[in-house]
């Protein structure tokens, strides 16, 4: 019964163990079949305790994990001749895995290696009754997808240090049943600890994302971010993706340059704008509708321009999109093909070449709209009778606090004007919103994107401020769309006429745009810390460009296939919330703090028979009388030799308590040695330290009992 009893705990750790696994597994690889892989971890305990109750049949054992791992893959990835085709599927997606990178690991590959991990598990913990190894593979992987997926795991790891006081229990007292009750109920305090960490999460979290802000600061400073992200984000560098659809979760800095611009003032270069809000991200269109030759002036409004500039840009032969300057542009010379083979496209904004490629060098001449903020009040809202303002109106169905939340910023707005100056300056100036590219979170499953940033998470970058403008227009009938590009970048070189600017793949960023009557497509600018020098400009605040408003650290865009990166600051809060709480929080070292306590409990009892191990191996006749004596020592310190009693007599306890050991006759070789002359005959120290370790694994380290008298 007693045996039964600790096979059924077993089985109840283990699966405790898996599931805190398993469950990031899932959501992070939108894996569906649940029930298959519950089923297919009971049969591998089932099989494991085949092994741990009859080690003879591990032949049986055997056969029965690798029918079942076939099994299984054949049922997920069906096909015919199917074990040669799924191989060179394996093959081919691991290489691409591997030479690529990425944080996602393809199922075909990440599948197999989970039901691998699940039977060397099973057969580690119920077969043969090994438990560190299994938990440390788990703690590894939820590093791994901590560190990598930027996955908030404080309930996990929580549940991972008290299965591992359970484990340790269970080692300790399997042969004190007592013990390992009362093991149990103190561990269940535990649990309950972690489900009132769970229930405040939240305020955790908060804690922690204000405590540590100058810890990973001064991390981030020293490369330490970029290091750990190197390999995790190779093919999800920052910059512009053809793929806006999934938006969210962290960011981390590229700084690799892509587009040189000459020109004496500074620019926001617009790559294309989106229309199409999905409750994740921006869908591109099918249809991009009609467009005109590339040669034509390219335009939106017919209203007073400045003076011209003239601006040269030159960007990669693969670069996904050709990048210009806001205003009236008239391109006047692009290579490798001539301006007559290129279009625009203006319900996109986008400049296009046949078959999808871009001119690597475009010299045009642009005129800036001048337009104010005096002149903007004076525009009414527009008719929305035209096919395309009514679709930049258009909303999927969204949580009502939005649009209530939209009602609530602009109650006060007089002017249509107004009204879009007022959401700017909410989002850019609430205190309860975060600037932060290494702290925003991924937008759970079922979520709206926009409402899980305004009133959850609400901890973002640009993607997350700018598409927060749109929706909330949108949901108050303003017209608005998304743009994404490229903010000024970096005056490398100063000339008389012309400067130059590097802008890298970390200025990658996206705005909003409003549509005003008169004056078209205006850009505004939502995300703290950013200017857009298109702007519409306010007489008593006049615009700086991003270079002068926001360092390079700051400036970052997550318009990226990854929703691209940065990691220079971790957090921009507003002052009067971050000034005084720059400390490290107690609960970020409440998890280590319990692992660590944790070893060390494990290592308090386990040290002398680990040292025995050590000293029993590479035994001979120059080294065997002082590993002896070092032995004699460890032993020592579990059963103390009172004065009273000679070695000889010590031996025989000693062997007492281990009979296995064959202590006595090693001690009578040692004295052979030591007193008879005999130099040559040498003891095998390993039976004593297997004997030993078996002791301590069936007793409590820390009572001392059968002590010699």
């Amino acid at each position: 019964m007693k045996t039964i009893g600790l096979m059924l705990y077993r089985w109840i750790l283990l699966g405790w163990l898996l599931f805190s696994a398993g469950e990031p597994f899932v959501r992070i690889n939108h894996f569906s079949q649940v029930p298959l892989l519950i089923g297919f971890s009971l049969a591998m305990m089932a099989i494991s305790s085949l092994v741990a109750w009859r080690p003879r049949l591990w032949w049986v054992a055997t056969t029965l994990y690798l029918s079942s791992f076939l099994v299984i893959l054949w049922w997920l990835f069906p096909g015919r001749q199917w074990l040669f085709n799924f191989w060179g599927r394996f093959q081919e997606a691991l290489t691409n895995f591997l030479t690529v990178g990425g944080l996602t690991m393809p199922l075909i590959v990440s599948v197999p290696l989970v039901l691998l991990v699940i039977i060397f598990l099973s057969l580690l913990v119920v077969g043969l009754r090994h438990y560190f190894i299994p938990w440390l593979v788990i703690l590894s992987y939820l590093l791994a997808v901590h560190i990598f997926n930027q996955e908030g795991l404080i309930n996990a790891f929580a549940q991972l240090a008290t299965i591992g006081l359970l484990l340790l229990g269970l080692h300790v007292f399997s042969a004190q049943p007592r013990r390992l009750v009362s093991m149990a109920v103190i561990t269940s305090a535990m649990v309950g600890l972690v489900w009132g960490i769970n229930v405040n999460q939240p305020q955790i979290n908060t804690t922690l994302v204000d405590d540590s802000v100058g810890l990973r600061n001064w991390l981030n400073d020293r490369g330490f971010y970029q290091a750990l992200n190197d390999y995790a984000h190779q093919n999800m560098k920052t910059g512009l993706s053809a793929d806006s659809r999934n938006l969210g979760g962290p960011v981390y800095d590229d700084n690799t340059p892509v587009v040189t611009v000459e020109q004496k003032t500074p620019h926001y270069l617009r790559a294309r704008v989106l229309t199409a809000y999905n409750g994740k991200g921006w869908n591109g269109t099918a249809n991009f509708g009609s467009v005109v030759p590339a040669s034509e002036v390219i335009s939106d409004a017919q209203t007073a321009y400045g003076s011209p500039e003239r601006i040269t840009i030159t960007e990669p032969s693969d670069a996904p999109f050709a990048v210009l300057p806001y205003g009236q542009v008239q391109l006047t010379q692009t290579t490798p093909m001539p301006v007559n083979r290129l279009y625009y496209n203006p319900n996109q904004a986008q400049l296009m070449a046949s078959p999808n490629r871009v001119p690597t060098r475009v010299t045009l001449t642009s005129r800036p709209k001048t337009v104010t903020a005096t002149q903007l009040n004076r525009v009414s809202a527009p008719d929305l009778s035209t096919d395309n303002l009514r679709r930049d109106t258009r909303l999927p169905a969204i949580p009502t606090r939005v649009k209530r939340l939209a009602q609530q910023v602009t109650a006060d707005a007089s002017t249509y004007y107004a009204k879009v100056k007022a959401i700017e300056t909410y989002l850019r100036t609430s205190p309860n919103l975060i600037y932060s590219k290494v702290d925003a979170r991924t937008t759970p499953k079922g979520r709206d994107y926009v409402d899980y940033f305004l009133f959850d998470s609400q901890v973002g970058y640009c993607d997350n401020f700018s598409s927060a403008m749109v929706v909330m227009l949108r949901s108050i009938g303003i017209p608005a769309r998304w743009a994404m590009g490229y903010n000024t970048g970096t005056l490398t070189t100063s000339g008389k006429t012309t400067d130059t600017y590097t802008i890298t793949n970390a200025n990658a960023h996206s705005w909003p745009e409003v549509y005003f009557t008169g004056f078209g497509w205006l850009p505004f600018e939502p995300t703290p810390g950013f200017a857009n020098p298109a702007s519409p400009v306010t007489p008593d605040a006049p615009v700086q460009s991003s270079s002068t408003s926001s360092t390079s650290s700051t400036s970052q865009s997550v318009t990226s296939s990854s929703s691209a990166p940065a990691s220079s600051s971790s957090s921009t809060r507003t002052a009067a919330q971050t000034s005084n709480r720059q400390g490290l929080s107690v609960w970020w070292l409440l998890i280590p703090g319990g692992i660590i306590v944790g070893l060390g409990w494990w290592l308090a009892w386990r040290w002398a028979s680990v040292l025995a191990t050590l000293a029993s191996m590479g035994v001979n006749s120059k080294n065997f009388e002082g590993r002896y004596r070092g032995v004699r020592w460890l032993l020592q310190t579990r059963w103390p030799k009172v004065q009273t009693m000679g070695w000889h007599d010590y031996a025989q306890f000693i062997q007492a308590q281990l009979p296995e050991s064959h202590w006595d006759k090693v001690t009578a070789i040692y004295e052979a040695r030591r007193f008879g002359g005999d130099r040559q005959t040498v003891a095998d120290l390993r039976s004593v330290a297997a004997a030993f370790r078996r002791y301590q694994s069936e007793h409590a380290g820390f009572n001392r009992h059968n002590q010699p008298k």
